[in-house]
């Protein structure tokens, strides 16, 4: 998780949008895997799947893009220092903020 964070890390400062979604991704997958819940794991497969465009546009959004990251590092502190209930907390902070952005964006979709 920490080298995948690193790369994440690079291409958001290159600006690689396409590879950086594809890379957190696998990063978001990880963590779920990491909870051997079969449950949650079906759970988060479904659902992923189905806002997987709307999640890639949002990142779209400059100042969406940056808070992302800014929260992937604060979950990753988390995660390293073994924190938890702060990581839970920083998980569930990222996972409201996202939703909120694919909400825009989906709304914003019908719109057009």
């Amino acid at each position: 998780l920490a080298r995948r964070h690193e790369r994440l890390f690079a291409l958001h400062r290159s600006g690689d949008r396409a590879a950086y979604f594809a890379l957190n991704q696998e990063i978001h997958d990880r963590i779920v895997e990491l909870t051997r819940n079969a449950a949650l794991v079906a759970i988060y497969r479904g659902f992923a799947g189905k806002i997987r465009r709307a999640r890639a546009q949002a990142n779209y959004d400059s100042t969406r893009w940056d808070q992302s990251v800014r929260e992937h590092v604060a979950i990753m502190r988390a995660i390293k220092r073994r924190q938890a209930e702060i990581l839970a907390n920083r998980l569930r902070d990222h996972s409201a903020a996202t939703g909120r952005a694919v909400t825009r964006q989906l709304s914003s979709s019908r719109k057009d």
